[in-house]
């Protein structure tokens, strides 16, 4: 099958939004809340995990970005960890305006000096103001081509019959091994538009020798396969390709080995149409240990059958919620743009940042003639490549792999893993006066996505523990709350996604006033011998412990806390008040004292 003419490079390489932005603010403060702090990432810790990475993706980081495996582990972790950064910032009331990487540091852009601040206690750079915009790419188009797949990895070539062309298959890479959750059936996850135009029935296959042994021309011909090992079925329910979707699934037949890791397939270097490539496939594999979002300023790498390994960086994530929808061979896709150079045959690779994936190959426009004899990507990325991935998670939008697939698991090296997209919701707020004997309500909030929403729990928090059987939108705050804590945690789930919470900030629960509190009266003879008696009066509300003194020319007699105080002679001469004391739980102590009596005769 003759690959489609690729689109045109747009002048000007797309500039990544970590060289766009300014005003970096450096804020301190001293932490007043529980926020997911950023962490440290070195590549001195990564050192001994990244001698074992395969060979050729050391040589590709190294030859197109300058930088080590150690380098590239550690900011992929620093980018996996960027999320629950994020995730509690927004939680917290943080406007984020946006975000993206530096190196290992996350840089969040925000709108206040004040979020600012919170941004700082979560160890990351706040950036006052919006990022700069990006220019959309045009058009892209997508890649045709694989190969060659004996035990399944990752980035390995598969082909699907043609349905315009029985003499030509549809050729493009694995993405990633898992599985189906409900059924247990092994499938791959590739692009949608792979097996978009697959004959019925869309039996996969792998090819029995390197398509390019094959190619003496017109290198972009894909001849059909020999012999070749059949893998499975494209499970048609399973693939879309447009309306911002391009994913898919094949469903393997018994007896093929799945790996959780992505390798190298295909020559990295320049192929002239007449020599057999220098490789075949990877000796070594990069193992997947997990899944996360992408994030501005990323380094990623791709491993497709074509180009082998090929890395740059994340210019920005989620198009369709950021601006126009990318168009990749005229279907609207959501995705993850970057900087990388890719070939036909390469659709539906990995997209790795560390060991984590983040996305599978869309399209690109790294050839503009698909007659061209150079057919792999050598080399630093020219300026205007660019390549476009569809995402496995995505936070702003509905439109990802977990989205589209949700029952799909991601093998890895720990076991299947659901890719659980988050609910997310607006920040928790409380509304009204928050005092003893007042009620207060919070305001339900959205959610994204909003159907199929499951529940969406309540739950009212004194000191930041659960106040028992407070679990609507109101709370009438009692007496016994006064001078705690008052704070709101909203937890929402739905079907086949990861519940999410979000907690206000805590409050201090003013106590109430006393209604009324009476001036007392003092009655008895006063002379010496004699019993006088403090009337309090009626205290107001109901429930308030009064606590008497007495006093002597205005200071405190001792031991006189009673009701009643005896007139001793030392008390002749002198002028007698009390002084009562209103108590009640939940509310401001208050005293009252009574007008001074004739001298004690």
């Amino acid at each position: 099958m003759t690959g489609a003419r690729l689109w045109t490079a747009i002048g000007g390489a797309i500039a990544l939004t970590t060289a766009a932005l300014t005003g970096v603010v450096p804020v301190s403060a001293e932490p007043q809340r529980s926020l997911p702090h950023v962490g440290e990432y070195s590549a001195a810790q990564f050192a001994g995990a990244a001698a074992s990475a395969p060979a050729d993706l050391a040589t590709a980081l190294k030859d197109q970005l300058g930088i080590s495996v150690a380098e590239f582990y550690a900011e992929g972790a620093a980018g996996a960890a960027a999320d629950a950064t994020l995730s509690g910032l927004r939680d917290a009331g943080v406007d984020v305006l946006g975000s993206h990487l530096d190196g290992t540091e996350l840089v969040v852009n925000v709108a206040s000096t004040q979020d600012a601040a919170i941004v700082t206690q979560a160890g990351a750079t706040a950036a006052l103001g919006a990022p700069a915009k990006t220019p959309s790419p045009a058009s892209m188009h997508t890649m045709s081509d694989p190969e060659l797949a004996t035990g399944l990895h990752g980035g390995a070539g598969w082909s699907v019959p043609d349905s315009t062309d029985p003499t030509s298959d549809w050729l493009c890479s694995v993405g990633f091994n898992g599985i189906d959750a409900i059924t247990g059936a092994h499938e791959f996850l590739t692009a949608g538009h792979c097996a978009s135009n697959a004959a019925s029935p869309a039996t996969a296959s792998t090819l029995g020798t390197d398509v390019r042994d094959a190619c003496t021309s017109n290198c972009m011909t894909s001849p059909t396969p020999t012999s070749p090992t059949k893998l499975g079925t494209v499970i048609t329910a399973n693939t879309q390709f447009g309306s911002n979707i391009d994913a898919g699934l094949v469903r393997l037949n018994a007896g093929i080995q799945q790996q959780a890791d992505v390798t190298t397939w295909g020559d990295t270097s320049p192929f002239d149409g007449t020599t057999a490539p220098n490789a075949i496939m990877g000796t070594s594999t990069l193992p997947i240990t997990g899944t996360a979002p992408a994030i501005a300023g990323a380094v990623v790498c791709h491993s497709g059958y074509r180009t082998g390994w090929q890395c740059g960086h994340v210019s920005y994530v989620d198009s369709a919620a950021t601006r126009h929808p990318i168009s990749v061979s005229g279907k609207a896709v959501n995705s993850i743009v970057t900087d990388i150079c890719v070939n036909e045959g390469d659709s539906g690779g990995g997209l790795v940042m560390g060991k984590f994936a983040v996305g599978i190959l869309s399209g690109g426009n790294a050839i503009d003639d698909n007659s061209s004899p150079t057919q792999a990507c050598a080399g630093p990325a020219a300026p205007g490549t660019e390549s476009v991935y569809f995402p496995l998670i995505s936070i702003a939008t509905n439109y990802d792999v977990a989205h589209f697939l949700p029952n799909w698991e991601l093998l890895t090296t720990t076991g299947p893993i659901r890719l659980n997209p988050r609910v997310t919701l607006v920040p928790a707020t409380i509304a009204g006066t928050i005092q003893v004997g007042k009620t207060v309500s919070t305001r339900l909030p959205a959610w994204n996505p909003a159907a199929d929403l499951k529940t969406i729990k309540v739950q009212w928090l004194l000191d930041g523990k659960p106040i028992a059987r407070q679990t609507t939108a109101s709370l009438a705050i009692t007496p016994a709350m006064g001078g705690h804590r008052l704070s709101l945690r909203i937890t929402a789930s739905r079907t086949n996604y990861t519940p999410t919470a979000v907690t206000s900030r805590a409050y201090a629960v003013a106590l109430a006033k006393l209604t009324a509190m009476p001036a007392p009266t003092i009655v008895g003879p006063k002379q010496v011998g004699h019993t006088l008696s403090a009337r309090a009066g009626t205290w107001k509300p109901g429930g308030v412990r009064l606590h008497y003194q007495w006093y002597a020319n205005g200071h405190p007699i001792k031991g006189a806390a009673g009701r009643t105080l005896k007139l001793t002679v030392a008390l002749r001469g002198r002028t007698i008040q009390v002084r009562v004391t209103g108590t009640k739980t939940g509310y401001v102590s208050h005293y009252s004292t009574s007008k001074k009596t004739p001298r004690i005769a």
